[in-house]
């Protein structure tokens, strides 16, 4: 097992973030909650286990703006990810001085830590759908 590998934890996906010891840093890929630590002998190495990501040449420029944007935003987290009062203290400063909701900065951090691409941070596309003629 090493850094950034899908492993099975409770039964649900889970990403490795980080290793120290016999401990493991770990985010669910599921509920996208925020990461926690967990001993290695709970976690459950499994094959072929993979996540579709958003590769982020192939999104448009305004939906490639808004994604650089959003990381811009959690970039600072990033490197104190595993520090929970030091994680929680970041989120709070930028949600102030950004006047963004400290939820929706955990919502992009967890996508970012799930899925490691700035991709996942862009916006859905809608479809437009097809008036019928009832």
């Amino acid at each position: 097992m090493k850094k950034l590998d899908l492993v099975i934890y409770e039964g649900q996906a889970h990403r490795v973030l980080s290793i120290k010891n016999d401990k493991c840093f770990v985010i669910n890929c599921i509920k996208s909650s925020m990461p926690f630590w967990t001993r290695k002998s709970y976690l459950e190495e499994k094959e072929n286990l993979t996540l579709e990501t958003v590769e982020i040449d192939s999104l448009s420029p305004t939906s490639k703006k808004r994604a650089y944007e959003r990381y811009g935003l959690i970039a600072p987290i990033i490197p104190l990810v595993e520090d929970d009062y030091m994680r929680s203290h970041i989120i709070s400063r930028i949600s102030e001085d950004k006047e963004v909701s400290k939820q929706t900065l955990r919502k992009y951090l967890c996508l970012y830590l799930v899925y490691q691409s700035i991709g996942s941070l862009a916006p859905k596309e809608h479809k437009v759908k097809a008036l019928t003629q009832d």
